[in-house]
């Protein structure tokens, strides 16, 4: 019996509930929409408003206490409202800073809905920050004011990197972003590929097309010559009417130096050829001239 109301005492001064002990005082409790709802006063006349949905055990009172001596004390952080709410004996804190000044810089301005505490068995915060255009969410186990603080710092003196470093929503949403942009350049790829695979296919065509042409041309100009030199041969019929025939060599060689020297006179030709030994006629040389050059030689 003696160990039974032992163990009683030990409990009752574990979750003892008395919050006068942390210099708060329940002022008043309300039941609304099935919720109960309790106004708390601290020593600096600051009301904190909690939900539970019965009254308040006593060791949420005492979860209450431990919160309010962690939380609400710091020379550094004024407050201007503060809600708690407990599921069971886990409690979720809300609270409202009008002032936070750390280290010469003002936090408070980078924090439009606050700090929101979670405590079960240990204090985790789990709140957004913004500053240049950006969210910091700030999510952790909270283990001292001063590394707290510290952070906060971190955020507010680089909210980019802290972004970057902190935020897992941010990361999955970079990665999302990283793989959109991966499809859309394997999207541009694909089209590149497609792209040089009708030019290349066009390039081939092309290719053939002017392979084709070149032989025309070429099949053209042979007949063009044969052409010509038939109608040298005509020019160059003897006193009877019978074809005279010449060489092919020739005609190559008096357009060389016709060509070459395009004022050149048929005796100037003919001396060349002399020299070079190749057979000629002064009408086959005129004839060339006549249908190769459109050039008529004048008999001086």
């Amino acid at each position: 019996m003696k160990r039974i109301l032992l163990l009683s005492l030990i409990s009752f001064y574990l979750y003892s509930g008395d919050l006068s002990t942390y210099n708060l005082k329940i002022v008043s409790s309300i039941k609304k929409n099935n919720q109960n709802i309790t106004t708390i006063n601290t020593i600096n006349n600051k009301q904190i408003l909690v939900k539970s949905d019965k009254t308040l055990t006593l060791e949420q009172e005492e979860i209450i206490g431990r919160t309010y001596n962690t939380f609400y004390n710091w020379p550094e952080m004024d407050i201007s409202t503060s809600n708690m709410e407990f599921e069971d004996n886990i409690l979720s804190t809300v609270i409202n800073v009008s002032n936070l000044n750390y280290n010469g810089v003002e936090i408070s301005q980078y924090m439009p809905s606050g700090i929101q505490i979670y405590y079960d068995t240990f204090y985790e915060y789990d709140f957004r920050m913004f500053k240049d255009t950006l969210f910091m969410r700030l999510k952790g186990q909270y283990f001292s004011k001063k590394e707290f603080l510290d952070e906060l710092l971190k955020a507010v003196n680089d909210p980019i990197l802290y972004v970057q470093i902190h935020d897992p929503a941010y990361l999955i949403k970079q990665i999302a972003s990283l793989r959109d942009e991966n499809l859309e350049q394997t999207d541009k790829i694909s089209t590149l590929i497609d792209n040089y695979t009708n030019l290349l296919k066009m390039h081939n065509e092309l290719l053939n097309k002017h392979s084709l042409l070149k032989e025309e041309v070429e099949l053209d100009k042979i007949a063009q010559t044969k052409l010509k030199n038939g109608v040298i041969s005509l020019n160059n019929k003897s006193l009877f009417g019978s074809l005279n025939e010449f060489d092919s060599t020739l005609v190559d060689e008096v357009i060389s130096l016709k060509e070459g020297n395009p004022g050149i006179k048929v005796e100037d030709i003919e001396l060349t050829l002399k020299e070079k030994d190749i057979k000629y006629s002064t009408k086959v040389i005129e004839s060339i001239f006549i249908i190769y050059f459109n050039e008529f030689p004048q008999n001086e």
